[in-house]
């Protein structure tokens, strides 16, 4: 994250348009661009919110040793959300036979082999997306916050709750699980921080889905 954090104020407006315009390409799937709308609006938010140079600075190389941090900030998201999911099954608040999102995972059970993998690349396109959009979403909350104890904790959290909202459709407004889907990315943000690159967040984020959609794929 940027050493000196600082915004321009007067693109919030505008960049959490984006942020809302980047959401809503994600979920209405039936446009051809609605896979670049998160890459796309997370990215000129960024470039409007913070500028080129600190844009540049969060996606610098992630700083060494990192590789027992991002294993250890990948599983810990596993224990935030199924500690989430566990509770919400606790209250039976939910449905585990839908916990895994139906909507989100049934485009990857039809064609062949080879059609069902190739639908993964645009995937992870728009996973990357997500975190370009997350990262303006807890930057743009951080910066009113840096100057407080544990800021980068409460604007990640805030943004947890924001991730939370934008999956209620994948999921058919289960909140136990769009909860364990915000909240497990807590763990990213904490990546980001610790190795000084969003990269992290997004290697991560990548590894967390496509570890879990490409058996499903394979299996169809």
């Amino acid at each position: 994250m940027p050493t000196n954090l600082t915004i321009n104020k007067k693109y919030l407006i505008v960049v959490w348009v984006l942020v809302i315009l980047g959401v809503a390409g994600a979920i209405n799937m039936t446009y051809p661009w609605a896979d670049f709308a998160t890459p796309i609006c997370g990215l000129v938010g960024l470039f409007l919110l913070i500028g080129a140079p600190q844009v540049k600075e969060i996606l610098q190389p992630m700083r060494k040793p990192y590789w027992l941090k991002l294993i250890g900030f990948y599983l810990l998201s596993y224990v935030i959300e199924f500690g989430i999911l566990g509770i919400g099954g606790l209250f039976g608040q939910f449905s585990f036979d839908h916990a895994t999102g139906d909507n989100a995972v049934s485009n990857f059970k039809t064609g062949t082999l080879l059609i069902r993998l190739l639908k993964t690349l645009p995937t992870s396109v728009e996973i990357i997306g997500e975190e370009l959009v997350m990262a303006v979403v807890t930057l743009s909350i951080f910066y009113f916050l840096k100057n407080r104890r544990h800021g980068w904790l409460l604007a990640s959290l805030l943004g947890c709750l924001a991730f939370a909202a934008m999956h209620l459709w994948a999921y058919d407004f289960q909140i136990w699980v769009c909860l364990s889907v915000g909240f497990s990315r807590l763990p990213f943000n904490l990546a980001w921080r610790a190795t000084n690159s969003l990269r992290s967040a997004i290697y991560i984020h990548l590894a967390s889905d496509l570890l879990i959609l490409i058996p499903v794929v394979i299996m169809a």
